[in-house]
């Protein structure tokens, strides 16, 4: 076993030998353990063999024995992380699919409504945090590389390690992630009173009942990835789950009605959805986050005065009038269309605005800026006058 050993400690020789049998030789064991005790000495190396020991003690139910000792030595790993913020990081990753492609953007949201909501940080504060958690994570050998520096992957090993981690062994901050399977039967069998995170994928419509219980619940996911139908959310689905803080919902149909109950609700995704009722998306005057993907809400302008608080917008789908933005006094990040442009240099003929500058601006993604669209706080920007926005961004949805 080399991973992690230093290798002018010749007192590690003996220990790491038992370490590694304590791993079966499973690189993947291997691997996790020998990066949470990279440069560790003798001492922690001897705590880390009592410790792996100890983790297969008991028996996991549904798991077979050879699966165990990888979910002890995962676990280890796991209890390695060095701060809270990677340990919950870590577990908001299982909510995603197996041998899914997890875009950073994605979990900026997810961080930003649960990990640093209770420190107000700027979108971009958080984002860079995020990516140090994520390297954290990668170092710890628990997320892997995909050739970009926009995503990640996780193993489905560690994944399931993940959800087990989520949904039993941490009784405060239970996290339940499955494909195919409905609330309604989770409900029945033990409750949902307990979960802080929930993602569904492929469920079908008579599962998604209302009357479910989920007092705790900070994160919901819910995703449909055919797109032969959409996944029918129904008018009174939330009104158990009062403590929201972020929503995804991917191949949705619903009305916003249904959301106007979710006052702790501060991020709000909707791709490929349809949506009715957008007048009701006022209701949220907590909202931070608000991500639009071919979602498209036509009276978005008559909310600017309603969601005070919004630091993000992503708006793929129609556009959105210089004034509207303007009344964003928090926004911080811009994606999408503004109407009734000018572009500088072009003629009246061709268009009725002009290419502003914008000063003091730390990322100038924009193509085109209407005429004095100056924001204090606007720190991202990609806006366009064609059909959609930038496919950098859309890749992070």
């Amino acid at each position: 076993m080399n991973a992690g050993i230093n290798v002018n400690d010749s007192s590690l020789d003996g220990v790491s030998k038992q370490v590694a049998d304590e791993c079966k030789g499973l690189p993947l064991a291997i691997e996790a353990v020998g990066s949470a005790l990279r440069e560790k000495g003798s001492d922690e190396w001897k705590l880390a063999l009592n410790n792996l020991k100890e983790a297969k003690l008991y028996a996991i139910e549904g798991i077979d024995k050879d699966d165990q000792d990888v979910y002890g030595c995962l676990k280890f790993s796991y209890n390695n992380l060095n701060s809270e913020e990677s340990k919950l990081c870590f577990l908001l990753c299982s909510l995603f699919p197996e041998d899914y492609e997890i875009y950073l953007e994605d979990l900026v949201g997810y961080a930003v409504g649960v990990i640093w909501y209770q420190y107000d940080p700027s979108i971009e504060n958080a984002r860079s945090r995020l990516h140090g958690t994520i390297n954290a994570l990668k170092t710890a050998s628990l997320l892997l590389d995909t050739g970009n520096d926009r995503s990640v992957k996780m193993h489905d090993i560690v994944r399931d390690v993940a959800i087990w981690i989520g949904s039993i062994v941490l009784e405060e901050k239970k996290f339940f992630s499955k494909v195919g399977i409905g609330l309604a039967e989770r409900a029945m069998k033990e409750g949902l009173e307990q979960y802080r995170g929930i993602s569904l994928v492929e469920n079908k419509k008579e599962e998604l009942s209302s009357g479910l219980v989920c007092p705790n619940l900070h994160i919901l996911r819910l995703e449909n990835p055919k797109y032969d139908h959409r996944l029918q959310v129904p008018e009174h689905f939330f009104e158990g789950m009062p403590a929201l803080k972020v929503v995804t919902i991917i191949g949705g149909v619903l009305s916003l009605k249904s959301l106007q109950i979710l006052t702790n609700l501060q991020v709000l995704q909707l791709i490929r959805c349809e949506v009715s009722d957008a007048s009701f998306l006022g209701k949220l005057k907590r909202l931070e986050l608000l991500f639009l993907d071919n979602s498209p809400i036509k009276i978005l302008e008559e909310l600017s005065d309603e969601l005070r608080r919004l630091k993000l917008l992503y708006i793929d789908t129609g556009s959105v009038s210089p004034i509207a933005i303007k009344k964003f006094p928090q926004l911080e990040e811009f994606y999408g269309r503004i109407k009734n442009w000018e572009v500088e240099g072009m003629s009246s003929e061709k268009s009725n605005a002009r290419l502003a500058e914008l000063n003091s601006q730390a990322d100038r993604s924009v193509v085109c800026l209407p005429k004095d669209f100056t924001f204090s706080k606007l720190q991202r920007y990609i806006i366009r006058k064609g059909e959609g926005v930038d496919d950098e961004m859309k890749q992070g949805a």
